[in-house]
């Protein structure tokens, strides 16, 4: 693997093999970005004649848009900072073994480094709403299913029967609790859920004397602040306290965004790619009545928005892959097959990183040379180079599947 050499994951993040930048100063010097190198095991075990292979470390740097980014504090390099990947619903890996969990009911956020909780903060993102008057308690909402064309549901935090629709197609909206319409607004965007909603007559009762009372909702903060423990205090910063900044890699939701493929052996069921909807959910991309859904035993279901077509069996290591062999049901072969047996393959299809650069950062003295390095970094753009910054682009994402390796191999700077 070259130095700079960059990979990518199946969700569409961004790894980089490390390398050096050398500064031919009045004496050669150099600096080493993305992780230093690495040495292998023995191949042979407890045989330390044998020549072990020496190659490139790597680290990542998210563009999937899915991830946390955890930033400033300390400069202890035992602290876990950087990118956090979502793994399963309400929780995030990051370095050094660290982890981010959300709870489900409050939107707190709680930082582990392994060993013990190191810092916590509350939860950011989704939707926010304050009512105009009145005594309705729910502030915070997060995105819990997305359907291309159709539309998005939303979960009020810490009030399980509580969601909010929002139609791609109207641009309507509305507020329910259980099956009961509460709060609505008509023909806003068709795209932005935020703006005033209107209670209805029985939430005008229940909350505010029955008198009129609207509900404003506005986009969720993307940034926030985790607060040290006692615990983190003193492991990373000497007993004293500080913060961490946390963001959003983007406004996209957690879940993997990667589509699947559905294809059929025989019959005429909906072929071809399914769009996320969820952590366990996807829908046609060219028909949205066909809905593929797993539950929590990796159970599968497809269905054509009348009955099950066909299904997969429980599968434990597979709670969020659908992938795998998908057997008719008697409905499907009736209805699609012409009373055959039939089954498919379900098979998860690869993304492709959000628009943005991979690029590391020289900062440069009077004389132009090379005084730190910096970096990697992946943004929507690049800072200007200037007599004290000299930016070196790595990879280019064009966000809609081209990647471009722009540098590969060892950078050499001559003041």
């Amino acid at each position: 693997m070259s130095q700079f050499a960059v990979t990518l994951d199946a969700s569409g993040n961004l790894t980089m093999a490390a390398g050096a930048v050398h500064c031919l100063h009045g004496t050669s010097t150099y600096f080493l970005i993305g992780g230093g190198s690495t040495a292998r095991v023995p191949t042979k075990r407890g045989d330390f004649s044998v020549q072990r292979e020496v190659g490139n470390a790597f680290s990542f740097h998210g563009g999937s848009g899915r991830n946390y980014v955890v930033s400033g504090g300390p400069s202890n390099p035992d602290l876990p900072k950087g990118y956090f990947l979502p793994n399963v619903p309400d929780e995030w890996l990051g370095p050094k073994g660290a982890q981010i969990t959300r709870d489900p009911g409050t939107g707190a956020l709680s930082m582990h480094d392994g060993t013990d909780e190191l810092a916590t903060g509350s939860g950011f993102g989704g939707l926010t709403g304050a009512p105009s008057a009145g005594t309705y308690p729910i502030t915070d909402w997060v995105l819990d299913a997305y359907y291309e064309g159709f539309g998005a549901y939303y979960q009020a935090v810490g009030y399980p029967l509580w969601t909010l629709f929002h139609d791609f197609v109207t641009g309507d909206d509305v507020i329910r609790f259980g099956a009961s319409d509460e709060l609505t607004r008509s023909g806003g965007s068709t795209t932005d859920p935020a703006g005033t909603y209107v209670a209805g007559a029985q939430a005008e009762i229940d909350y505010n004397g029955g008198s009129p009372w609207n509900y404003i909702v506005t986009g969720g903060s993307l940034s926030g602040t985790l607060t040290a423990t006692a615990y983190g205090e003193t492991t990373y910063n000497g007993g004293s306290g500080f913060t961490l900044d946390i963001d959003a890699e983007s406004d996209m939701p957690a879940w993997p965004n990667a589509a699947v493929d559905v294809a059929p052996y025989s019959g005429t069921a909906q072929a071809g790619s399914y769009a996320p909807t969820g952590w366990q959910g996807w829908q046609s991309v060219d028909d949205p009545d066909w809905i593929l859904t797993l539950d929590g035993t990796g159970a599968g279901e497809l269905s054509d928005g009348t009955d099950v077509v066909a299904t997969r069996a429980a599968d434990a290591t597979k709670l969020y892959d659908p992938g795998g062999v998908w057997v008719a049901t008697a409905y499907g072969e009736t209805t699609y097959n012409g009373g055959d047996e039939w089954a498919g393959d379900v098979n998860r299809l690869l993304a492709t990183p959000m628009e943005g650069f991979l690029y590391v950062e020289l900062t440069l003295n009077g004389s132009n040379e090379v005084t730190a390095v910096d970096g990697p970094f992946f943004a929507a753009s690049v800072p200007a180079n200037s007599s004290t910054l000299a930016v070196f682009i790595i990879a280019e994402s064009d966000g809609a599947g081209e990647i471009t390796q722009v540098w590969e191999g060892s950078i050499n700077w001559v003041p």
